[in-house]
């Protein structure tokens, strides 16, 4: 009983040892690591984690700090965008306001210097009527005068000559001449600041021109003739005749 036993231990131990062979050959076999090299490896590959989960926050924050920025430029741009676009529609109003303005004030300049050109037209035919007007007039109120002048002289020689008296002695002597008197004729036909301006050469018959002058007063005709005071040269004729 005892001799059988000892060859079973002995038997069981070899093939415990058979067994522990295999199995450390096959751990060599397939590269088993050590706890502390696992340990390493499991610490390496959570650093790494660590740090890519820390790169990807530190990404994750760089893209949000650029879509901030990129939206910050976006938000200047449109609010540079709508400024430029308020300064460019603010110049074209004004551009277009200076041109409205430019056009009307032409145009206005026009039609003001067209106006002043007819206004000053009408005013240079209402000189020209007015002076044509005031010539014909002129001319007929001269002629007017003119031919009262001749009618009232023409009655002075008339009324002088049918006054005058040739002296005796000058006809005795055969004396002829004839002297210019000078007088003012007032319309009421009084005469005043008789005067002889050319003698005869006679003083008698200067003496008679002078008094046929004076015996027509008054003159009564000369308030037809007359609106105001006139002086009248009128020659006084003595001949023998």
């Amino acid at each position: 009983m005892g001799t059988v036993t000892a060859p079973i231990a002995a038997t069981t131990s070899l093939s415990i040892l058979l067994h522990g062979a295999v199995v450390a050959a096959l751990l060599t076999v397939y590269g088993q690591t050590d706890p502390n090299e696992a340990v390493g490896q499991g610490l390496e590959i959570e650093l790494i984690s660590s740090i890519t989960a820390s790169d990807q926050h530190e990404t994750d924050i760089s893209r949000k700090q650029l879509l901030d920025l990129s939206q910050q430029e976006v938000t200047q741009e449109k609010v540079s965008d709508v400024s430029s676009l308020k300064k460019h529609k603010k110049s074209n109003s004004a551009q277009v306001v200076t041109a409205l303005y430019s056009e009307n004030r032409v145009a206005i300049k026009e039609s003001v210097d067209e106006e002043f050109s007819e206004l000053k037209s009408e005013i240079a035919r209402k000189r020209q009527n007015i002076f044509e007007s005031d010539s014909v007039a002129s001319a007929i109120q001269s002629t007017n005068a003119s031919q009262q002048y001749h009618s009232i002289l023409e009655l002075l020689h008339s009324s002088i000559s049918d006054n005058k008296e040739y002296p005796y002695l000058a006809r005795r002597q055969r004396r002829e001449g004839m002297a210019t008197v000078a007088f003012v004729l007032h319309p009421d036909g009084t005469i005043e600041n008789t005067r002889l301006i050319n003698s005869s050469q006679t003083v008698a018959l200067d003496r008679a021109a002078l008094s046929a002058v004076k015996g027509i007063e008054p003159f009564i005709v000369a308030q037809d003739y007359l609106e105001q005071s006139k002086e009248f040269h009128v020659d006084v004729v003595f001949d023998l005749l």
